[in-house]
């Protein structure tokens, strides 16, 4: 392991080594023309999951560093202490840094500048929405919900998903069982109701109609009309042929 100059460094390449990520520590950077940058980034990121949406170099400094960047440069009233998402923050450069006196945040912003690569600077590992400050050549951008930086919070938050799309899976389970319940209750009604007809005589039938108990055609004047009263109240006129008549009988 390399001597690293702090603990937080020592917390990041633990973070980093979690999460299988090829680094090394304060590697020189070489620009496209040749000569080194003078400034050594604490990370360099060789290859990571691009879930976790690692720029190529890490820079750790304490959180309160961040604050100050953040506070200085108004963020906070604009957006609140405790925004979340993601905040970008333009015209701005590392000379305006440097001049804000915001202790060495200027420096990652000025690789940014020379290279035209972010770099992600982080006050703590691990959490669930701590500040972090990606360095863009072109501007800042704050955020409370980066995927390395808050990891448990992102993992908090797939199991909240996970956990709400279970629960509107069983609700409707719970409703298709409900509704299935629903319909085998009406049609046990309606066979109740077939079941427990009664036939009141009402004289012979003055029209030809199929018949209500075998659908035989019946002729006028030759079979029965009989009011049907239903257990829920109703009634209706139904015409019965002479057998069925004889079987009500």
């Amino acid at each position: 392991m390399p001597a690293f100059r702090s603990h937080l460094e020592v917390l990041v390449a633990q973070e980093l080594d979690e999460h299988g990520i090829d680094w090394d520590y304060e590697k020189p950077v070489i620009l496209p023309n040749g000569p080194a940058v003078r400034y050594l980034p604490d990370f360099t990121i060789n290859s990571a999951d691009q879930a976790l949406h690692l720029p190529r170099w890490v820079e750790a400094k304490p959180q309160q560093f961040l604050y100050d960047l953040r506070d200085v440069l108004g963020v906070t009233r604009r957006h609140g202490e405790r925004f979340s998402g993601e905040i970008q923050h333009e015209n701005v450069n590392s000379k305006d840094l440097q001049n804000l006196l915001v202790q060495e945040l200027w420096k990652p912003k000025r690789l940014a500048e020379l290279t035209g690569e972010s770099v992600l600077v982080v006050g703590t590992v691990g959490g669930t929405s701590s500040l972090s400050i990606e360095m863009c050549a072109d501007s800042i951008r704050f955020s409370r919900n980066h995927p390395f930086v808050n990891w448990l919070g992102l993992q908090k938050a797939k199991e909240r998903q996970r956990k709400q799309l279970q629960y509107e899976a069983e609700a409707a389970e719970r409703q298709r069982v409900w509704k299935e319940q629903q319909e085998l209750n009406r049609q046990a009604i309606k066979r109740q109701v077939r079941e427990t007809l009664q036939f009141k005589h009402l004289g012979p039938t003055k029209w030809s109609k199929g018949c209500f108990g075998c659908n035989t055609f019946v002729y006028a004047s030759t079979g029965s009309l009989r009011k049907v009263e239903f257990t829920n109240g109703s009634n209706e006129w139904r015409v019965l042929c002479s057998n069925c008549c004889h079987q009500q009988h």
